[in-house]
């Protein structure tokens, strides 16, 4: 690579992961690892003392997890790029992390290969953007649920996954039983359903109940 060597640092609360990475980079050129920790705060910590263009970035960690630092990061270091880099692909993860306004530049899971990694440093640190294609697919899978259906009807689906009956569930929402109803109508016709049970396998095969953790169990 030429120029300058794109300056790192990695955050992971693994010693024998970040080692791992520091060795291969190690072998490429155009790379330098300023520093290693093993915790959000003590990143933000070295950001303020060392030049920085990119960050590796588990989720994670004790004391600051990734979500937190990659907001803080991007609220008060916006020309440094962050590519989280983790064993967590669940959406809730995903649909925080990449939020165009506080999120990250890149997400990639630890099972890629260890040149992918490289080329997505790469890629950030020029281009701006890189997701590795596990990712990518769900968050298609989320783009087309968001278009699928409606908030009222995402709502429903949730309370009926957790056991609700139609009568419990015009309850939580000021409905009348009616109105719940004619949401399960339309939401029957849409997934192709007939009956609660192909709906339970739907929920579980598209990945729905983990949409559900974010969009009605976290707070904030």
């Amino acid at each position: 690579m030429e120029g300058k060597p794109i300056k790192l640092i990695i955050a992971d609360d693994s010693p024998t992961f970040r080692e791992g990475i520091i060795s291969y980079l190690n072998q490429h050129e155009g790379f330098e690892v300023t520093k290693q920790v093993s915790n959000g705060r003590s990143l933000l910590a070295e950001i303020k003392e060392e030049e920085v263009d990119l960050v590796l970035l588990d989720i994670k960690m004790p004391e600051m997890d990734g979500i937190e630092c990659s907001k803080f990061i991007r609220q008060n270091y916006p020309s440094i790029k962050i590519l989280i880099l983790s064993n967590y692909g669940e959406l809730v993860f995903i649909r925080e992390l990449t939020k165009a306004d506080h999120g990250a530049h890149g997400y990639l899971l630890k099972n890629v290969e260890k040149e992918e990694i490289v080329f997505a440093i790469k890629k950030i640190y020029k281009d701006g953007k890189y997701i590795c294609d596990e990712v990518r697919d769900k968050i298609s899978a989320l783009e087309k649920f968001d278009k699928t259906f409606s908030p009222q009807e995402l709502q429903t689906l949730y309370y009926f996954w957790n056991g609700l009956t139609s009568e419990q569930i015009a309850k939580k929402v000021f409905r009348s039983k009616h109105a719940v109803d004619a949401r399960f109508k339309s939401i029957y016709a849409e997934t192709k359903c007939s009956n609660q049970r192909e709906l339970m396998r739907y929920i579980v095969e598209n990945n729905l109940n983990e949409m559900f953790k974010y969009e009605f169990e976290t707070e904030g």
